[in-house]
């Protein structure tokens, strides 16, 4: 009998997505970033994510209050994916009994800091006993008045750009575990030391950003960046059916994460392909409208990493030579 880990976290998926058929009601299903239903003139977004204690975080390193943030946030940037504005979010907890009540009272106001922030309320839930670890479940709705940024739309010519910082947060979760192992892993800056962490612990989901973007380079796909470049790269490549192809030299690695990279030995531009968590936005726009990022004022940073054309598959270009690139970021079977 074959396991579970015999076809993957994906292969899951998608043998799911054929029990879970939808009918002609639903707009967008299993899939994409968020569920989408089509509502009047109205689209409404509906995303979960589910973060479990050993396997998304560590208590030992992670204060209750970032994560309750980030339980948020990651819900949010599959908001964020779709160009949407969330609306409001239920959470479901279990926690073992014998858990401090000061660490939920924390995770609460880091959670509501976050639903602050990003005008998003916190509008009910559910609370159950578990055994020994902390499991969290956050759903956000969400909705958009115009047709939803999916990642099935990339189109031949396009240009391919990421949308914010990405590496940052595997850097970040590298020096929390180190640190609490007493490893060899180290940042001699301590400024981009609190950058990486921060990231990993607290990350920004860009619902602004993607928001302005879709308005202004009239986005034909998008996806939030929270399994790795690579992986991400192929799901748009995969449902779009188009090749991409981006450039080694155009992927975007910071001054700090260059640094960080060099003092303990690690391939930079292979540390940021195959990281995660990172929850940036990897998008694709008509390459007519290039010329219309000069108008985008916000401080989030957008780098053309490559472009797309009829094919299948993603590409790595290094000079002249284009090689294949395959998913290779983390995934849970």
């Amino acid at each position: 009998m074959s396991k579970i880990r015999d076809i993957g976290e994906f292969g899951l998926i998608n043998r799911l997505a054929e029990i879970f058929k939808f009918d002609k009601g639903i707009y967008r299903s299993i899939g994409d970033d968020c569920a989408v239903i089509k509502s009047g003139r109205r689209y409404l977004l509906f995303t979960i994510d589910a973060l479990i204690e050993n396997i998304h975080f560590d208590r030992r390193y992670t204060p209750p209050a970032h994560l309750g943030y980030k339980s948020l946030a990651v819900s949010l940037s599959d908001i964020a994916a779709m160009a949407g504005d969330p609306k409001g979010a239920v959470v479901s907890l279990a926690v073992p009994p014998d858990l401090e009540l000061v660490f939920i009272l924390e995770f609460a106001k880091g959670m509501r800091r976050c639903a602050s922030e990003y005008r998003c309320p916190i509008i009910g839930g559910d609370i159950s006993k578990s055994t020994d670890s902390i499991f969290i479940n956050t759903a956000v709705i969400g909705e958009s008045l115009s047709k939803p940024i999916m990642r099935n739309g990339a189109r031949d010519g396009d240009l391919i750009a990421v949308a914010g910082v990405i590496g940052e947060s595997k850097a970040g979760m590298m020096l929390l575990q180190a640190e609490l192992k007493k490893g060899k892993i180290h940042s001699n800056n301590p400024i981009y030391r609190r950058k990486f962490v921060r990231s990993h612990l607290k990350p920004k989901p860009l619902i602004e950003e993607a928001s302005r973007l879709a308005k202004l380079l009239k986005l034909n796909s998008m996806i939030d960046i929270p399994d790795g470049l690579s992986s991400e790269l192929n799901h748009i490549a995969e449902q779009s059916k188009v090749k991409i192809i981006i450039e080694k030299n155009k992927i975007p690695i910071g001054k700090g994460l260059k640094k960080f990279c060099a003092d303990n030995r690690l391939e930079a531009w292979e540390f940021v392909v195959k990281g995660g968590e990172d929850y940036a936005l990897l998008f694709s726009f008509p390459k007519r409208n290039y010329h219309k990022l000069k108008n985008y004022k916000l401080k989030t940073p957008i780098t053309v990493i490559g472009f797309i054309e009829k094919g299948e598959g993603v590409y790595i270009k290094d000079r002249q030579e284009e090689k294949i690139l395959h998913p290779n970021s983390f995934t849970h079977f």
